[in-house]
């Protein structure tokens, strides 16, 4: 069977759609590639965190002995320790988004 070049371009222009998919999950599927690769090499995915070690101890100390996130949030504004990007008022949800990066992680630093 002979493909005909019009032929051909009437096919791709009607399912365009088609390609793009194809790509998308191609990039998927490199990109998940790497992340496994970085994980079996033991290297850490994504930012580091902009909270110290000694401050991100606390947290999880404190969390662990059972205080709530919105105390602790409200001990680190009191004592004025600086958010991760720079503000003055901790909330409940930063810590509690700290907390669980380090659950993921499984260590504090």
């Amino acid at each position: 069977m002979k493909l005909e070049p019009s032929r051909c371009l009437e096919e791709v222009s009607a399912r365009p759609s088609t390609f793009a998919e194809l790509e998308r999950e191609m990039i998927s599927v490199r990109t998940k590639d790497a992340l496994a690769a970085r994980a079996r090499r033991g290297e850490r995915n994504g930012r580091p965190s902009a909270i110290p070690a000694g401050l991100m101890r606390r947290i999880v100390l404190s969390r662990d002995a059972g205080a709530s996130f919105r105390s602790i949030a409200a001990e680190l504004t009191d004592e004025q320790y600086l958010t991760p990007t720079g503000l003055t008022t901790w909330s409940e949800s930063v810590v509690r988004r700290a907390y669980n990066s380090v659950a993921r992680v499984g260590a504090v630093a």
